[in-house]
């Protein structure tokens, strides 16, 4: 059962919000009137300004077909979607303010284009588990004409008590954050997704869970983060493979040559600790030896670079934490390629070339090896900072 507050309490609660000066993003969500929602949109359109207004036109609940009446539509079109950066409704009320059925995607984002002419910014149109098929599908509409559709697996969970109102604060507190539309709705749909899998039942008996409890449950159990940052960790792999196979700097002996490989491995490392330095330094070894021709390298690469990249990410907060892994990884790297080598001359002679002249053999890729990890760490120095900030922006942490 819902009981009304009167309007003049919600003018006084906005108007006590709104006494603050670091107000970033509006969220609003149930309205139970008319009044109540031309209040608050008098109130909005004369105190907000600059910052975004996410409109949850909660009229449909999961317990009963309709809680509002079609003036209380009207008065949304009328007063609140005009101000809306972004408008959030489920399947039902997408219905409800389009006046259309809805049995498909492109049903679902022909409705939410027609929103827009109510005088939105932008409508998010949750399709739910409505629609057919084993994904999620949610469609973001923008005025600009941009569409984009949001997809994700279909849970069957009792815990989803609060996913549009979960998803719709989420939105906002991206959008609070800079974030552009699409990332925030993106991460929004994530943080729900996450919410409802891992969700807390808060009632045994009627089996209803908390989205929002779930949610903070899964990103303190570094569920919902794991796939983030798997997702740039193979940026990374892939930019610092390209990078080191294109740019070759020559070698101090003359023999060979350097690659930035290094480099994308101390920011792996410095960003993502350990374990993540010796993905990126493991995969972007092997991959890089299979691409250059030297298969024979491979494992070796894998091992060596991946150990490496292990140990520069065990302390790097300052920068003599940073120098003193890199002496010991550094010196993992140049030792191991020197044995390595040596073994493989030693293979490659027929098992007959003294172990001494191999040795003696295979030194000359010493310098060549302090180089390379000597110019990554430089080269990683200078671009850290910037890419610390992208991270930032993408909410790893």
């Amino acid at each position: 059962m819902i009981h009304e507050i009167a309007p003049e309490l919600v003018l006084e609660q906005m108007q006590s919000i709104f006494a603050l000066d670091d107000i970033a993003a509006v969220k609003i969500g149930l309205l139970p009137t008319q009044t109540h929602v031309v209040m608050v949109a008098d109130f909005l359109k004369s105190h907000v300004k600059g910052i975004p207004i996410i409109v949850d036109p909660v009229m449909v609940f999961k317990e009963s077909d309709q809680a509002n009446t079609t003036k209380m539509v009207q008065a949304m079109k009328t007063y609140l979607l005009p101000i809306a950066t972004v408008v959030t409704p489920n399947l039902p009320e997408t219905e409800l303010l389009s006046s259309q059925k809805i049995t498909t995607v492109s049903d679902l984002t022909r409705a939410a284009e027609q929103l827009l002419q109510d005088g939105c910014q932008a409508v998010y149109a949750k399709g739910g588990t409505r629609l057919d098929g084993a994904q999620v599908k949610d469609v973001l509409v923008e005025k600009t004409g941009v569409v984009s559709i949001f997809e994700q697996p279909k849970l069957t969970t009792h815990t989803n008590n609060g996913a549009g109102c979960t998803l719709s604060a989420a939105i906002a507190s991206n959008l609070g954050q800079a974030k552009s539309l699409t990332d925030a709705a993106k991460a929004a749909q994530a943080f729900v997704h996450a919410g409802i899998e891992h969700g807390v039942l808060l009632n045994q008996s009627f089996e209803i869970g908390n989205v929002w409890q779930g949610a903070q449950r899964a990103i303190r159990e570094g569920k919902l983060m794991k796939t983030k940052k798997l997702t740039v960790l193979s940026v990374i792999i892939a930019v610092n493979l390209a990078l080191s196979y294109v740019i070759k700097l020559p070698s101090p002996t003359g023999a060979g040559f350097v690659s930035l490989v290094e480099a994308g491995i101390f920011i792996a490392a410095w960003n993502f600790g350990p374990r993540g330095g010796a993905a990126v330094g493991g995969v972007t070894g092997l991959l890089l030896d299979l691409i250059a021709g030297y298969p024979q390298w491979m494992i070796m690469s894998l091992m060596i670079h991946g150990a490496e990249g292990y140990v520069f990410g065990l302390n790097s907060k300052r920068l003599q934490d940073k120098l003193m892994m890199t002496l010991i990884g550094g010196t993992i790297m140049v030792l191991g390629y020197w044995l390595a080598g040596t073994m493989l001359m030693w293979l490659m002679a027929g098992m007959s070339m003294p172990w001494s002249a191999a040795f003696l053999a295979t030194a000359s890729d010493i310098p060549g090896n302090i180089m390379q990890v000597l110019v990554g760490f430089v080269v990683a120095l200078i671009v850290n900072k910037p890419i610390q900030r992208l991270l930032a922006k993408a909410d790893l942490n």
